[in-house]
């Protein structure tokens, strides 16, 4: 049973630094998919998943596979992105899901467009799904410090966010400064989808953000069991997930995003037994 289960980590250096950075990744990814899930934010967490992807096209065209061209890149396309779905939403009659779910169309085939011209299929495939088996002890660095700043500048508003999240009129009878926190907690989102598209790509970073967060929830009910519980769930499906694909060769990414599911569907079943 240990040849199973510990064996290959300590023989393979991919597979260590693979399950430290979906770790790393998680200890931001949790409370900010939380903070997300309370706020009704799911759909929009998908929606920039995607609306990073031309950035990091045009930091693959002029500079190839570098990590930090590609990150700037991703960063800059989704903070624009926020601000035209804030801006937007401020001005007409139109909701900011609405706005997100236009440019998350035209953001995923413009940035599949540009891959598609400059590169390979195998690239596009990377860029879409990611490549977790080829994080490396510079990119684990990076990693760490993404996530660290994350926690930082999350801790600084968590007061705010936390009352604009339960309640927006309240928030602004407060003067909280409401539009600078969510563009704020919004940069954050898009910044942690940025760090994560190198492991799962565009399409499964939203998954590392979104489904430990509500599983967590449906196994606790305090917002510091949450976190907590969330990391755990995660650091288990990756642990369970890079077993899977290392032994049964199977795509990594994704099979580290159905471990996640099982969970949600095993929280689903708890909660049914204990109220049904």
């Amino acid at each position: 049973m240990t040849q199973i289960l510990l064996d290959p980590f300590f023989e393979f250096d991919f597979l260590r630094q693979a399950l430290l950075a979906c770790i790393l990744l998680s200890f931001a990814a949790v409370p900010l998919g939380l903070f997300v899930s309370y706020r009704r934010l799911s759909l929009t967490g998908d929606s920039l998943s995607h609306a990073i992807l031309p950035g990091i096209a045009l930091g693959f065209w002029f500079y190839g596979l570098s990590i930090p061209a590609m990150t700037i890149g991703g960063f800059i396309a989704g903070f624009i992105i926020v601000l035209i779905s804030t801006w937007t939403s401020k001005v007409t009659l139109l909701k900011e899901d609405s706005t997100l779910a236009v440019t998350y169309l035209l953001s995923l085939a413009l940035g599949v467009f540009l891959v598609s011209l400059k590169g390979s299929p195998l690239d596009l495939f990377h860029f879409l799904f990611g490549n977790i088996l080829s994080i490396d002890s510079e990119n684990l660095l990076y990693l760490g410090f993404a996530t660290l700043f994350i926690l930082i500048i999350l801790f600084i508003i968590y007061e705010p966010l936390k009352v604009l999240t339960v309640d927006f009129e309240f928030a602004r009878f407060l003067k909280v400064r409401t539009t600078l926190v969510h563009v704020l907690f919004m940069t954050l989102v898009v910044l942690n989808l940025v760090i994560s598209f190198r492991l799962l790509g565009t399409l499964l970073s939203v998954g590392e953000l979104i489904i430990p967060a509500i599983t967590a929830r449906l196994f606790f009910r305090k917002f510091t069991s949450q976190v907590i519980g969330g990391v755990i769930i995660s650091g288990l499906s990756c642990l369970i997930g890079l077993l899977l694909s290392f032994h049964l060769n199977w795509p990594s990414g994704p099979t580290l995003i159905l471990c996640m599911g099982m969970f949600f569907i095993l929280g689903l079943f708890r909660r049914w037994v204990r109220e049904g």
